[in-house]
């Protein structure tokens, strides 16, 4: 009975770290769906770049009225580093980011299930 006891114990221990970390898988999904939305946002953006008048934001939800002169997109490439790129290369690179993006949102979503089911599967055993 005692050995049953401290079974249970262990297995509520490991249904609550699970518990944490489900915590953590969630956040991170939730912090890298947003990057998702903004890279989508980027190729939007790339699409839509003309020659013409345009709306620059400076912040306060203040904007510049200016005409682009130029269709070059500085794209980030790490350690606080950008890249000049013409618009198609520029889109074709963000395109590659939202994709890889993507996938890491899958793997999250599906280490997310597992966990689930994981603690699903604790909790029974422990009511039984």
């Amino acid at each position: 009975m005692e050995k049953m006891d401290e079974e249970k114990q262990r297995m509520a221990y490991e249904s609550y770290f699970y518990k944490q970390q489900l915590g953590a898988v969630k956040k991170e999904m939730e912090r890298i769906t947003l990057t998702m939305l903004d890279i989508t946002n980027a190729v939007k953006t790339i699409d839509s770049m003309k020659k013409t008048d345009s709306l620059v934001p400076i912040g306060g939800n203040a904007f510049i009225e200016t005409k682009l002169s130029s269709e070059r997109v500085l794209v980030p490439i790490g350690g606080g580093y950008v890249l000049k790129m013409d618009r198609e290369m520029a889109k074709t690179e963000m395109e590659k980011r939202a994709e890889s993006t993507k996938k890491v949102i899958e793997k999250l979503q599906n280490e997310y299930e597992r966990m689930v089911n994981m603690i699903n599967d604790l909790e029974r055993r422990i009511r039984e």
